[in-house]
């Protein structure tokens, strides 16, 4: 709604003589006043949410017992993360492999044949006769007394008794008490060194699924390098419905583009941090600078 001039037409403004008008100008604003203050009411709950952010995170991360950099979620059963490293694709890592797996064939195979020649040795000491056969002693009849006095049995001390007494019960616990098991933990590493054709392959397992409800969710992961430049990124499309509750990342690690020291992974959720971990990287590097990757995500 646009303000209006109302102007009678007359003369020019002079003091007021008998017989004559007065020019009257008169604005409208109380429209264009109201519209004015109901758009400013209106930007203000924007103004407040940009001041204060709409972040669901905690600022504050917790450590995981994997060693995982969690930012808790301000929503209760809120979606969440945890991050493990294994390496993929090292002609090294296999080799080392081989040569072990040789190894223990070895150690079995010699195994059974010190086996086999402790059995055969038995077999061969029960089957060889014996030179001489021992003849039982005769036993001498003895007359018998009118009244045999035998020696009283003493009593154990109290001692006595009680050192048998946790003798036993410690035996018998041995016994009972099975061995703790270690938990089953994925496998994770940490410290990898540097190779041509190798990668470290990272692998999210999502908790709480069903957090944001059935829709699908966005993850984005970024490699960061020791100076802290982002180096690779992937945006993961991921739906609770899936079979799978994890998806993965990778980083190659070869001397030629990687160099020593810490990269850290990070994990976002719709664009929010909700997860970190770091990897050590080591070995000689021959990049003479890490290209950083600097597009959005």
């Amino acid at each position: 709604m646009s303000c209006r001039q109302i102007t009678f037409p007359t003369e020019p403004l002079s003091p007021p003589t008998h017989g004559s008008t007065r020019v009257v100008t008169r604005r409208r604003p109380s429209a264009c006043r109201s519209v004015t203050v109901g758009i400013a009411v209106g930007l203000l709950p924007l103004v407040f949410l940009g001041a204060a952010g709409c972040s669901t995170r905690e600022s504050t991360p917790i450590v995981a017992a994997d060693s995982t950099v969690v930012y808790p979620s301000k929503i209760s059963n809120d979606v969440q993360v945890s991050i493990t490293f294994a390496l993929k694709g090292s002609k090294r890592r296999e080799e080392q492999q081989r040569l072990e797996r040789a190894r223990q064939r070895q150690i079995e195979r010699e195994r059974k044949e010190r086996d086999a020649k402790e059995r055969a040795q038995r077999a061969k000491a029960k089957k060889k006769p014996s030179s001489s056969k021992s003849k039982k002693p005769v036993k001498k009849a003895t007359k018998p007394t009118a009244y045999t006095s035998k020696a009283p049995a003493t009593a154990p001390s109290r001692a006595e008794s009680a050192d048998s007494m946790a003798t036993s019960a410690a035996a018998s616990k041995a016994v009972t008490t099975p061995l703790e098991s270690s938990p089953s933990l994925p496998p994770d590493e940490r410290v990898f060194e540097l190779e041509e054709g190798a990668r470290v392959q990272a692998t999210m397992r999502i908790e709480n699924p069903y957090g944001r409800g059935t829709r699908p969710v966005m993850f984005h992961t970024v490699w960061l390098n020791p100076e802290g430049k982002r180096v690779f990124k992937k945006m993961t499309e991921w739906t609770p419905n899936d079979t799978s509750q994890v998806f993965t990342t990778s980083l190659t690690i070869p001397p030629s583009r990687r160099t020593a020291g810490q990269y850290e992974l990070q994990v976002f959720l719709f664009r929010e941090l909700i997860a970190s971990k770091t990897i050590q990287l080591t070995g000689e590097s021959t990049a003479l600078q890490e290209k950083d990757d600097t597009g959005g995500m």
